[in-house]
């Protein structure tokens, strides 16, 4: 399992012991698979029970600069084609369709993780889909990694293409 009961109990006593108000990082899926979803309602179930001794509590995600093969096993789901305004097609992510044409970025953090380009459509989805699927889960806050290593591409100052994925 992703934790387990002793786990969680560690979790929740040392976030009570110190007073913490802002969990950062909760969520590091640093190489985001079909993998990391089965740990989350368990993270979820965390969060609650946190929640439940003080509702003050925000715990972070964090959508970071990578995409790999792994992103390939994921379905997208419907409401994203429609966010961005588009036709349903039942398919995957790919995260070839991630990368920068220019080779930027290729294995950057291990073979076959990737820096996307989020002036790549497939990557602006592929992190709105993370966020929905955080927000989804309870998460208040979420750490965007280097957008402007990911935002390179983007040639006006107030990343538009970002600003998209955000708003």
């Amino acid at each position: 399992p992703y934790l387990n009961e002793e786990y969680s109990a560690e979790c929740i006593r040392g976030i009570l012991s110190v007073g913490a108000k802002l969990i950062t990082r909760f969520f590091v899926e640093w190489t985001y698979t079909k993998g990391c979803e089965a740990g989350h309602e368990a993270m979820k179930a965390l969060m609650a029970e946190a929640h439940e001794i003080d509702p003050d509590i925000v715990f972070e995600a964090c959508i970071f600069e990578t995409c790999g093969t792994g992103d390939s096993l994921i379905e997208i789901p419907a409401y994203v084609f429609e966010a961005f305004g588009l036709p349903y097609e039942k398919r995957n992510f790919d995260f070839d369709k991630m990368v920068f044409d220019d080779g930027f970025g290729k294995s950057q953090w291990a073979a076959q993780w990737h820096i996307p380009d989020v002036t790549k459509l497939e990557t602006q989805m592929f992190f709105y889909y993370r966020g929905c699927r955080y927000i989804d889960l309870g998460i208040e806050s979420i750490h965007f990694g280097q957008t402007t290593l990911i935002g390179r591409n983007e040639k006006e100052i107030n990343f538009p293409c970002y600003t998209k994925v955000i708003n």
